[in-house]
């Protein structure tokens, strides 16, 4: 996984701010003044810095590889009613 400063964009940095503004509140509501102040502050400096979080080029490779094998039941199982 790379970490890249400076190079978000534009709407991760408004879902940032929203998502900001939403823990510090529900967290106001709650007076745990301190975990807003923490968590805001984090996602706060993230949005300014413009973090942005990208899967490394084996990462993405291997999951698209990957094989789907759907489920089966191993037992009869009876309808209710």
């Amino acid at each position: 996984m790379k970490i890249r400063v400076f190079h978000s964009k534009i709407y991760n940095t408004i879902f940032r701010f929203y998502l900001m503004m939403a823990i510090v509140a529900i967290f106001g509501f709650l007076h745990q003044f301190t975990l807003a102040a923490i968590f805001g502050f984090t996602i706060a400096i993230s949005a300014i810095l413009g973090v942005s979080f990208e899967r490394s080029e084996k990462a993405v490779a291997s999951a698209s590889e990957r094989k789907v094998v759907p489920l089966e039941p191993k037992k009869h199982v009876r309808q209710a009613g």
